[in-house]
């Protein structure tokens, strides 16, 4: 699962000027990259009646109909377990190694998209280091220096 603060730290907004979670849209993209033909449709929160599901899934079947595969109650259970039954669904299978392996594909896939997203943020980081005319740089408390005359300040060459 993710880190609770996962959830505070960060919103990301949608298309019609609200927010959801990061874990919410990572989930959804992971989803698109997984079959564009499945899309995730969000009903904003000040449009949603007592008992509406926060999320449909729905199919693009290649006679251009659109079916709704099934929906999703609120943003707290839009987490690996939407990946995992959709992915249940694409193996048909109803055995428990079937619905363990498609547990453990949907919670890879959530642990792979954070990595890679961290890891954009650090390569975001490094350029934005680099591309800076200061010699000192300082993000979220780390302080990032740079070489001085080809090697770093204060340190020791052996010449002999």
């Amino acid at each position: 699962m993710d880190d609770p603060l996962d959830f505070a730290l960060a919103a990301v907004p949608m298309s019609d000027g609200s927010w959801v979670s990061p874990r919410v849209a990572r989930v959804a993209e992971i989803i698109a990259d997984y079959d564009p033909r499945l899309e995730v449709r969000w009903l904003p929160r000040d449009k949603r009646l007592a008992g509406d599901a926060a999320f449909q899934i729905v199919e693009h079947t290649r006679d251009g109909h659109e079916v709704v595969a099934f929906t999703v109650a609120s943003e707290a259970e839009f987490d690996e377990r939407v990946l995992e039954r959709i992915f249940l669904a694409d193996n048909a299978r109803a055995d428990v190694q079937g619905r363990l392996e498609a547990h453990n594909a949907a919670v890879r896939a959530m642990e792979l998209k954070k990595a890679l997203e961290a890891d954009e943020e650090a390569r975001d980081i490094a350029a934005t280091v680099f591309a800076s005319p200061l010699n000192t740089y300082r993000h979220a408390g780390l302080r990032f220096d740079k070489p001085y005359g080809g090697r770093e300040r204060g340190s020791i060459k052996n010449v002999g």
